[in-house]
Formats: C-alpha cells, structure tokens, sequence
C-alpha cells in the first residue's frame, strides 16, 4: 500500500512496483489508509509523513493500535532527507526503512522486494 496525498508521486511508485509483479493498493490519506485497513492488510506500507490531515506519524500511531497493525512492516516514504529525521524514522517501532523521495527506481524495487521477501520468511 502507497499512502502519499501527492496522487502523481503514488501513481509512478505504483507503475514501478506493478511492472515487477507487485499488486499495490493506492491511498491519498492517512484516514484512507486507516479504512482500507479495516478490511485488507498489506505485505508492506510506504507511508509519506507530510500529508494534510492526520500526518504519517499519527497514521502510523493508529496502524498500531489497529487489531493485527503491528504485524504490517512500514516504509516511511518522505521527501525529508535529513539523516536525523531517518534515524528517529528507525527506532519507531515497525518502521523497516527509510526511503527518500525522489528515489531511483531500481533501488526503490530492491528495497520494496527485500523487505516482502524479509517479511514472508
């Protein structure tokens, strides 16, 4: 699932991830995310942080408390670049990576894929 309000940014994640034969679930909202969740659960969130309404942080917050939420694995998928930001993004619980945005497509398939391979073991 890519949860990001920026839809063409999602949209281009979405086509790089699909052309390797992942299925992808695109939402615009944290608050979308959190329905979607009540009824599917994905392998694997690329959750942006900066979004209006409730922002990545307080999504994840609430993914948390969701019934079977801490299971899903979290990518914080963010245009912040800065170090401290990925090291705090890091010691949360359930977050696996730190993925900057612009992001280069064969690293971000390698990270995508490494850690659904990571998580169905």
């Amino acid at each position: 699932m890519i949860v990001d309000d920026e839809v063409t940014m999602a949209l281009l994640v979405k086509n790089v991830l699909e052309d390797e034969g992942i299925d992808v679930i695109v939402v615009s909202s944290g608050e979308e995310c959190l329905e979607i969740l009540k009824k599917e659960r994905p392998d694997l969130i690329l959750l942006d942080i900066m979004m209006p309404g409730i922002d990545g942080w307080e999504t994840l917050e609430r993914i948390r408390k969701m019934e079977g939420g801490k299971s899903i694995p979290v990518s914080i998928f963010t245009i912040r670049a800065d170090v401290s930001d990925a090291m705090f993004a890091m010691r949360v619980e359930g977050v696996v990576d730190y993925i900057t945005k612009p992001f280069d497509h064969r690293e971000l398939i390698q990270r995508v894929e490494k850690i659904l391979q990571k998580e169905s073991k």
